[in-house]
């Protein structure tokens, strides 16, 4: 996954580099309604879990010239891994979603590329299951879940290809936890931008 974001980035620059000045003049933007969606690759490092997903953002808000704010929806993905407990080997399932808002900032640096930021609070649903079978035989299956408001926050680069349009890889962080519940995320995207 990280071979092909960093494909798309280069792509995205090698775009650049061919545009004139005269477009650089029309990525110009003075703010407005937005919309905005990624997806990539998503990573908990947490006990019990080291492992990775795919997830997804959607965002929609306005910016008065460089700052703005956006309301959204993130997705971070499934996550599984193989626990032992015991001597009993167990298949532990987890999952964390929901809704974010907060403020963002788009800024141009040099011919049509950008440098972006955002922070906000997520408020993330999370659950988890833990279940196989023990040493007789008996299913065992427990779940648990949890919520809570948490910070995000992520920086972007990216190429706006015309006032209105832009495509750019972020990098996010997501904090999930909540007394042992900790599925806080990393998340690697692609992210395409409409501007109205």
């Amino acid at each position: 996954m990280k071979k092909t974001l960093l494909a798309i980035a280069l792509a995205t620059t090698g775009f650049a580099a061919l545009s004139t000045s005269s477009f650089a003049a029309d990525a110009a933007y003075n703010g407005g309604y937005f919309i905005n969606g990624g997806v990539g690759r998503t990573e908990v490092n947490k006990s019990p879990f080291d492992t990775n997903d795919t997830g997804y953002t959607l965002n929609g808000g306005y910016r008065w010239g460089l700052f703005g704010v956006e309301v959204g929806y993130t997705d971070l993905g499934s996550y599984k891994q193989n626990v032992t407990v015991g001597t009993t080997p167990l298949s532990l399932k987890a999952k964390v979603h929901g809704p974010t808002v907060g403020g963002n900032v788009h800024i141009p640096v040099g011919d049509n590329f950008y440098v972006s930021g955002r922070a906000g609070v997520y408020h993330f649903d999370g659950n988890a299951q833990l279940g196989g079978l023990d040493s007789i035989g008996n299913a065992v299956i427990v779940r648990t879940s949890t919520d809570g408001y948490k910070p995000y926050g992520g920086v972007g680069v990216g190429y706006d290809f015309s006032s209105n349009v832009s495509l750019g890889v972020n990098y996010d962080y997501y904090s999930a936890k909540k007394s042992d519940f900790d599925l806080s995320s990393k998340m690697l995207s692609v992210n395409a931008e409409y501007r109205f």
